[in-house]
């Protein structure tokens, strides 16, 4: 009898923790304030952060109160979850995981940055080489790089408009927003490519040459001498911009490529070249 009331009594008090778990857990969501819109979570004006800014960011916190201390991040990597991530100014990455916005964070943490651009740079530099459309030179012929990549220091980007009879090939605008912000600052292009048997850094002779320059030092034909912007990436990782610079005669002139990741890497989706007469 007694054990019949006591298995009762501890029924019915599991039922009530129960119920009042589920309760807070409803009163919770319904108090929480969701950003009301998509670039109040992940930004492409996302700048890189001190490290110091994430010292107090932990599991405790859920994510709506982070994003109100950092600011949208640079992306959102998940797939069914989120994971938000934040660069940081000393070159890592700061992830943070949760199953909703309004939950507490499953995991927070410092991390490395996975950058492609040498990838997507490769799939570029490799669809240029094999062109026979750019007016080159030579078109089967080296392609020599500037050792120091290009800026983009001030105002917007909107693409290229295609020029005689070719085809649009057009990005969304936050990718080139993206590209604009990489771009803000310059640095050295061997971060950005490894040489290859058709393309490689100019070297010292060449660049005293330059803007004469109709052969490489060693005597081989010379397609053109190229400078490089650093390739901007979708918030997902799954698409890129490339942009860059590249001699054609005595003027210049640009391309622009639409990049898609798929499981076998980067494959150029479309591409523009526009040149200054």
């Amino acid at each position: 009898m007694c054990s019949r009331l006591l298995r009762k009594v501890f029924l019915r008090i599991v039922a009530v923790t129960l119920a009042t778990t589920a309760a807070s857990a409803i009163c919770a969501a319904a108090e929480c304030e969701r950003p009301a819109a998509h670039d109040e979570v992940v930004s492409s004006k996302s700048v890189p952060l001190d490290a110091k800014r994430f010292s107090d960011i932990s599991s405790k916190l859920e994510v709506v109160e982070i994003l109100k201390r950092l600011g949208p991040a640079a992306r959102d990597v998940g797939s069914g979850l989120f994971l938000l991530q934040w660069d940081v100014a000393d070159g890592r990455v700061f992830t943070v995981s949760a199953t909703d916005l309004c939950a507490k964070a499953r995991h927070v943490g410092f991390g490395s940055r996975v950058d492609d651009s040498k990838a997507a740079m490769a799939a570029v530099l490799g669809h240029f080489a094999k062109r026979t459309d750019t007016s080159s030179l030579a078109e089967d012929g080296i392609i020599v790089i500037r050792p120091k990549r290009a800026t983009w220091p001030e105002g917007t980007f909107s693409g290229l408009a295609p020029m005689d009879d070719q085809p649009p090939c057009q990005a969304d605008q936050d990718l080139y927003d993206r590209f604009v912000q990489r771009n803000r600052t310059g640095g050295l292009a061997a971060e950005l490519f490894d040489s290859g048997e058709r393309w490689r850094l100019a070297t010292s002779s060449e660049l005293n040459r330059m803007p004469m320059l109709v052969d490489t030092s060693d005597g081989k034909r010379l397609k053109t001498v190229m400078t490089l912007f650093a390739p901007a990436f979708s918030t997902d990782g799954r698409q890129a911009f490339v942009f860059l610079a590249f001699s054609w005669s005595m003027h210049g002139a640009s391309a622009g490529y639409v990049l898609d990741k798929g499981a076998e890497g980067w494959k150029v989706r479309c591409s523009l070249l526009n040149f200054a007469l």
